[in-house]
């Protein structure tokens, strides 16, 4: 029934363009359409008529069966979408590879040209589905964000969901996004600066406020005057002592086992006089706060903001140093969230940990 009302409203669409620009175009002594009005009237609005006839408002972003109809969306590692003929696809952020087989095609209509089979799709490009071609999408990095305009279907992986977790921590107010515009401004795929990872791991600590109204005395000379109280708490609170010569290293990309280090000191496993980081992770695994999985996963990656949400999640259920109390009931017992608020937000995330 669905299929048969936007066949309908594309029929309606089409003749409603076609019989305007057969009415505005040409005279008895020019009776063609001029391209100038094809180019900058009838295309504009036959877009707009078939945008409005595929994709209502009310229907934006919705799942429907298996079918996706969207405007963009956020994907895990390891998802596949499987775009028929004719689907728009454009790739926001993250890595996607695309494959079909041999005498289909996929064309990058930004450039013209056509796009090989197990080649990565480029950003912001806008991608076409050829006729008689079904395309592959797999999503190759830990997120990605993708625009699929068109039939499509969706094979989910089982991968860790970092999307959900931050949409968790979102809604107990410990994550905020980025205001990028896109992808629920989460920007999880980017790398974090350690000012960046620093201010995240305050909100998550619910600490945000007090962070705000520190007056302690900023010591690092290198923290820009937006992170100055950030930085100031931190180091009152025995998060951070910097990297060095009264420096923060603000801009400098933070690894791993430093965001872990910031996770040990707040559950109280570690302090700031412990400054070797290279047995940060195995301390980590020891005192219970990484699994062997995670353990193995960190030491081998680049950083991105995904890794950091994931790191934050799961140390809220973990147990304080010499207790059975957890940084959630910690946070819980400070009126930041509540017991069913937490509830919710765990059932948001359905994948395994590793």
């Amino acid at each position: 029934m669905k299929k048969r009302l936007i066949a309908f409203g594309l029929a309606a669409a089409l003749c409603v363009s076609v019989a305007t620009a057969w009415a505005a175009g040409g005279s008895a002594g020019d009776p063609l359409i001029s391209l100038s009005y094809l180019k900058n009237t009838y295309k504009p609005q036959l877009t707009q008529a078939l945008q409005n006839a595929l994709y209502p408002a009310t229907a934006a972003g919705r799942h429907f069966d298996t079918q996706i109809t969207m405007d963009q969306q956020r994907y895990k590692q390891g998802d596949v979408i499987k775009a028929s003929t004719g689907c728009e696809v454009i790739v926001l952020a993250g890595s996607v590879s695309a494959a079909f087989s041999s005498g289909s095609v996929l064309v990058n209509a930004t450039d013209g040209t056509e796009v090989a089979a197990g080649k990565p799709l480029n950003h912001n490009a806008r991608y076409l589905v050829g006729e008689n071609t079904l395309c592959t999408l797999t999503i190759t990095s830990p997120t990605a964000v993708v625009s699929v305009n068109g039939a499509a279907t969706l094979s989910a992986s089982t991968t860790p969901d970092y999307n959900a977790m931050a949409k968790a921590l979102q809604s107990l107010s410990l994550l905020k996004g980025t205001g990028s515009g896109y992808g629920e401004g989460f920007d999880l795929e980017l790398r974090p600066s350690r000012i960046e990872a620093m201010i995240l791991f305050i909100r998550l600590l619910g600490e945000e406020d007090a962070a705000l109204a520190c007056t302690a005395k900023n010591p690092f000379s290198d923290v820009p005057a937006w992170a100055d109280r950030y930085a100031a708490y931190a180091s009152q609170q025995g998060y951070s002592n910097g990297v060095g010569d009264g420096k923060f290293g603000t801009a400098l990309m933070i690894s791993p086992q430093e965001y872990v280090e910031f996770i040990l000191r707040a559950l109280g496993y570690s302090s700031t006089s412990h400054t070797d980081l290279s047995t940060t992770l195995s301390n980590a695994k020891t005192a219970g706060v990484l699994t062997s999985g995670e353990y193995d996963s960190l030491r081998s990656t680049t950083l991105l903001r995904a890794h950091l949400v994931y790191i934050s999640y799961y140390a809220l259920s973990t147990p304080m140093a010499g207790g059975s109390t957890t940084l959630a009931d910690e946070l819980m017992n400070d009126g930041v969230f509540t017991a069913s608020a937490f509830d919710s937000a765990k059932k948001l995330v359905a994948t395994a940990r590793l």
